[in-house]
């Protein structure tokens, strides 16, 4: 990528999508400082720099810590207020800040503006984040209908089985969480967890 975006920048030096590649290619050789530089000189020459921000955002997360990419990206959606790419870090950041309720409001604004636009791999991470978090702020049915559709789309995430589980288990559905146990031990039989979920909830009851 460092290559090829060198070659079309020696012919066009502001070409903001090369710009791009360069500021990843310093990025994954570990050059942040110098990455950060390419996209600052990006932003301005592009006419729709949303992924350079995001970019940004990730390289100033990476170069002075987590703590500087909240700001970050709640400035972006300042100006993307709609915008699931925006929106979907953007809930894992206040998740991470612990901000829930901010955090279960951007991701299910995310998830409602993701359809063509968020890989099902993200789609179904953003169930599981916000399964978690509404887990977490006791609102356990809406949390297991969160955590069965990121089930639905990823179906070998052996995280949602487990969370799904302690889920069904709060909400006292105990044979519905074993039988979630049983189909995690069916795909993962090799994982210890879900047999020590499975047992301790056999020896509780």
């Amino acid at each position: 990528a460092k290559a090829k975006s060198e070659a079309v920048l020696r012919l066009n030096p502001d070409d903001p999508q090369a710009l791009y590649l360069q500021a990843q290619a310093f990025s994954a050789l570990g050059d942040t400082e110098q990455a950060l530089q390419v996209v600052e000189k990006a932003i301005p020459l592009s006419d729709d720099p949303l992924s350079l921000y995001l970019q940004r955002a990730d390289l100033l997360a990476a170069a002075d810590g987590s703590q500087n990419l909240l700001p970050e990206l709640k400035s972006i959606a300042d100006q993307y207020p709609d915008e699931p790419l925006v929106l979907a870090p953007l809930a894992k950041a206040y998740a991470d800040a612990g901000q829930k309720t901010e955090a279960i409001q951007a991701a299910q604004q995310a998830l409602h503006r993701s359809s063509g636009v968020l890989p099902l791999d993200e789609q179904a991470q953003l169930h599981h984040l916000l399964g978690r978090l509404l887990r977490d702020t006791g609102q356990l049915d809406q949390s297991i209908h969160q955590l069965s559709e990121a089930i639905r789309i990823a179906p070998q995430s052996l995280n949602s089985y487990l969370e799904l589980g302690l889920t069904q288990e709060e909400r006292r559905q105990f044979a519905p969480a074993l039988d979630t146990y049983k189909k995690a031990i069916s795909i993962y039989p090799t994982d210890a967890r879900p047999y020590h979920q499975a047992g301790l909830l056999l020896k509780s009851s």
